[in-house]
């Protein structure tokens, strides 16, 4: 409850009430809560800028296994953002947001092969990591498919 009463406030625009929301599902253990809050932090919405607290909600939320966590902490990962930066462990969670689909994960595992971060280069399984994201309609995918570069960031 109080994470959709959270949502009803972050569309309104009161991002204090939203963070104060999510805070109280957060700390009940709501995953999805967990991650919002973590983004709130990251980006200083609503809260101080944080970007150690951004990383301590997307890893309770990434544990549990939630696909927008894993993704927005392996860019935390991959950017040095809140943590030490480790390309390895970037990887490992972007494929872990990979197996449930998630596009922008799709996307900067794409990137991560194409210039060899984390992984051995392989500019084929960065266009096939393109592709696939692009097929879910990830803009950014659906550029590198025709040209450009980039990484794609928290969402």
């Amino acid at each position: 409850m109080q994470y959709n009463l959270a949502r009803d406030f972050e569309r309104e625009k009161d991002e204090q009430k939203a963070v104060e929301l999510y805070r109280a599902a957060a700390e009940r253990g709501h995953a999805k809560a967990q991650c919002c809050l973590g983004y709130y932090y990251q980006l200083g919405i609503g809260v101080e800028k944080d970007e150690e607290k951004a990383v301590e909600w997307y890893k309770k939320t990434a544990e549990q296994g939630v696909a927008s966590a894993q993704h927005n902490l392996a860019n935390c990962y991959y950017t040095g953002t809140g943590v030490e930066k480790d390309e390895q462990k970037a990887v490992a969670l972007y494929k872990k947001a990979v197996d449930q689909g998630h596009a922008s994960a799709q996307y900067n595992l794409g990137v991560c092969y194409r210039d060899g971060t984390g992984v051995e280069k392989d500019k084929q399984k960065a266009v096939e990591w393109y592709q696939k994201a692009a097929e879910q309609g990830d803009a950014s995918g659906k550029i590198r498919i025709f040209g450009g570069h980039g990484h794609e960031s928290s969402s």
